[in-house]
């Protein structure tokens, strides 16, 4: 027969603890009785009779087991008789041990961060022994783990290093709770290392000191990157000393060559003031240099209240590129080149801030090239003369016949009569074409070289022939860009181009297509070209298309000059004339200038 396992007083008690759940099975592990907390840890009704397997599947025995979000340390034991022997009955206890797991993890899981850390941990008791070290601290000073806890703290200090950092950390411990600041520590072969420490003093809840946390980093390579820091500052002192004196020398050179030179040279601000000039600028002006100083250019130049019209400075502040102009000072004529500069103080790079000026005194350079130019003019005459004598016997001879004709026969009114009054007429339209582009060919113009817009110069040689593109049907193709202004005469190109647009319109009688293309080559030159769509050139006449007077036009429709004029001129610019002959699909002129 079953005995009691407890009196009911003792259930009473029992079914009092709340922290503990207890469950009494017999030995067909039946459930007997079980408190009021273990049905709350098991959620389980947990009534009498019902094996304990049924009510709570899968709870062990003994160990841990996981109820919902709980975890429960589960142990039996045998109730004992009052005899001290065994009943048969079990009592079963359940410990809701979740919070006490949950510290553990979070123990463990600081314990395995302070070990990861990078730098070295150290904890300290207020004896200054060790009660903790991460791996970190003692792989930096080559021991192991074991080897440092329950040392004092000098086995990672000298004394004198100790005692010096137990007054810096005590003192700022006592006042701030926190104390950071570099040390030197020894490894276990003794070598040392510099650190970067902090450190921290935690309190108990009465204000007693409870330890010391410590943290330190290896700052050797820091170090050493400091001496070289400052060896390297101290050699680029040295050597910035040193290119100081070489620029001050380089500048001292630059003024003696400033000033060596022969020509105007000056630096203007974009108020157009004077901010350098050379030695001989003052000079030329009979001033002297520290007197041109911020004086506006247009004031020392030409004594006016407004920048000069041309003016190159303004151009190249306008336009942020080089330019040109002619002056007249007085009896001087001077070529000036402005060239966009900034100043050090100058934020853009885009829009200068300064414009550097060259002026160069060509008065008799200019006088010696016209007269080579007009030398040449007479020479090219005297070359040309029979071809002038030749060219001029015909028409006469025709007029002379013509006259005689008239003579003999005016009065009989025959039809002859009106054929030499024709004859005469064109044999002196023949004699006063030729006797004009000699005189164009020898006349002494305006060749001034100035600053162009070819475009311009192309459109005017247009607007020209407007009436004979107009009566021949001739269609015109332009492909003319906005070209960089050059350096130039526009009379003399201006006769270039109509020359050449004049020769492509007689090749088209009956009408075609003229084509004019402009482009920049490189930096430095544009080209232009001219097409027709005539019968072109035979290969052996091409050679001969710049000899004077030579033409392939029939006869009374040209003088032979029109493209030895061309050549001398493109010549004189520095440029090139190419003609290149498409037989039986037009000629191709090419002009390309500097």
């Amino acid at each position: 027969m079953r005995k009691e396992p407890a009196s009911a007083d003792t259930l009473g008690i029992m079914d009092s603890i709340h922290h503990t759940g207890l469950v009494i099975v017999n030995t067909l592990d039946r459930i007997v009785w079980a408190n009021s907390a273990a049905r709350a840890l098991l959620g389980a009704a947990l009534d009498p009779g019902t094996p304990l397997c049924e009510a709570c599947p899968g709870l062990p025995k003994a160990g841990e087991a996981a109820r919902g979000s709980r975890i429960l340390d589960v142990t039996q034991s045998p109730i004992m008789g009052p005899s001290g022997s065994p009943t048969g009955e079990v009592l079963v206890s359940l410990h809701d041990v979740t919070h006490e797991k949950q510290q553990e993890e979070r123990i463990r899981f600081l314990a395995s961060v302070l070990d990861r850390a990078a730098g070295g941990i150290t904890i300290i008791d207020p004896s200054l022994r060790i009660v903790y070290v991460n791996e970190a601290q003692a792989a930096m000073h080559n021991y192991s783990v074991g080897e440092l806890v329950g040392k004092t703290i000098d086995v990672f200090c000298d004394p004198g290093e100790i005692g010096r950092l137990e007054e810096l950390i005590f003192a700022a411990g006592e006042q701030e709770g926190s104390w950071t600041g570099e040390a030197v520590n020894y490894t276990k072969d003794g070598r040392a290392i510099p650190v970067l420490l902090s450190v921290s003093m935690l309190r108990n809840a009465d204000g007693s000191l409870s330890s010391i946390v410590g943290v330190a980093k290896d700052i050797h390579t820091y170090k050493e990157l400091e001496q070289d820091m400052r060896a390297y500052s101290d050699n680029l002192a040295r050597l910035v000393s040193e290119r100081t004196r070489q620029l001050e020398r380089s500048r001292d050179e630059l003024e003696m060559m400033f000033d060596a030179v022969s020509d105007f040279m000056f630096v203007v601000d974009r108020s157009f003031n004077v901010v350098r000039a050379n030695r001989f600028s003052a000079a030329f002006f009979h001033s002297r240099r520290r007197d041109l100083l911020g004086k506006q250019c247009y004031r020392v130049w030409a004594d006016s209240d407004h920048p000069c019209p041309g003016c190159p400075a303004a151009r190249v502040f306008e336009k942020s590129k080089s330019a040109f102009a002619a002056r007249l000072i007085g009896d001087e004529r001077v070529h000036v080149w402005a060239y966009p500069m900034n100043g050090s103080d100058s934020r853009s790079q885009d829009a200068p801030s300064l414009a550097f000026c060259y002026g160069k005194i060509m008065t008799k350079e200019l006088a010696v090239e016209e007269r080579m130019q007009q030398a040449e003019k007479m020479a090219s005459l005297g070359y040309l003369a029979a071809g002038i004598a030749h060219e001029l016997r015909n028409p006469l001879g025709t007029i002379l016949a013509a006259e005689y004709a008239l003579r003999s026969r005016i009065a009989s009114h025959d039809p002859e009569v009106a054929r030499a009054f024709d004859t005469i007429e064109r044999s002196i339209d023949r004699s006063t074409g030729i006797i004009s582009n000699l005189l164009d060919f020898s006349r002494k113009g305006d060749w001034s070289m100035r600053q162009l817009n070819l475009s311009e110069i192309i459109g005017q040689v247009l607007a020209l022939e407007q009436d004979s593109l107009k009566k021949q049907g001739i269609e015109v193709e332009m492909s003319i860009p906005q070209l960089p202004e050059i350096i130039g005469s526009p009379d003399g190109l201006r006769q270039v181009f109509f020359n050449i647009v004049h020769n492509a319109v007689q090749a088209m009688p009956e009408g075609g297509r003229l084509t004019l293309t402009a482009k920049s080559v490189g930096q430095t030159a544009v080209r232009v070209e001219v097409s027709d769509t005539g019968a072109g050139i035979s290969p052996d006449d091409l050679p001969r298309v710049f000899d004077p007077f030579f033409t392939t036009k029939e006869p009374g429709q040209g003088t032979g000059l029109g493209l030895s004029i061309c050549y001398r001129e493109v010549e004189r610019h520095r440029g090139h004339v190419r003609v290149s002959n498409r037989l039986g699909r037009g000629v191709r002129v090419e002009v390309e200038l500097p």
